[in-house]
């Protein structure tokens, strides 16, 4: 049960990474239809035959909801409700503007497509920067913990006094709050949002 859930969470982070990167690519081929003459709705066809899943898999299923009847903001919508993804929000509010107010979906393409390629180098760049950090964090968040653990496989007696006594039970608790507040530290220190 543990490794089922581990695996779906593991499935859901690819999900997420792969389908941002193929969003660069699926708007560039969405504004080229347009400028080649295509609907929206032919440009979203051509992503659902055309591109790999997982982001054909979500565009087949918004064809299928407006096929069936549902209206294509509402089915546009579901889908950014099933991704979550935060530059599929910003690309379908930019097509629904673009529809009524009847600007040139094309140019507006071509610029959220350069945003959210933009937003993925700078993700890298930030990743490549914070690498050091990451490892410098992990290295000292987990030495004490390996310490510890080797001391008393080698010399179990050594900790005795800090388990019999309330002093050493009081400084055990605190080097664990410790321990946990400077990861989380360390952890807020490298995390940067984009």
């Amino acid at each position: 049960h543990i490794s089922q859930v581990v695996n779906n969470f593991i499935a859901c982070i690819f999900f997420i990474k792969f389908f941002t990167k193929q969003l660069g690519d699926a708007t560039i081929i969405m504004g080229n239809s347009i400028k080649g003459g295509f609907t929206f709705l032919q440009s979203m066809e051509n992503i659902a035959e055309e591109m790999q899943p997982p982001i054909s898999t979500e565009f087949k299923k918004v064809l299928r909801e407006i096929h069936y009847g549902v209206k294509q903001e509402d089915a546009l919508n579901h889908m950014v409700e099933r991704t979550k993804n935060k530059d599929l929000e910003l690309l379908i509010s930019a097509v629904m503007t673009s529809a009524q107010v009847g600007s040139n979906l094309s140019d507006i393409l071509d610029t959220i497509s350069n945003t959210i390629r933009d937003r993925i180098r700078i993700k890298n760049e930030i990743k490549t920067l914070t690498a050091q950090g990451r490892m410098s964090g992990l290295v000292i968040g987990l030495l004490p913990i390996v310490l510890i653990l080797a001391i008393m496989v080698m010399t179990p007696s050594y900790f005795e006094g800090f388990f019999d006594s309330a002093i050493g039970k009081l400084l055990i608790i605190i080097s664990i709050v410790l321990e946990v507040t400077g990861f989380a530290i360390i952890n807020k220190i490298i995390n940067i949002k984009v």
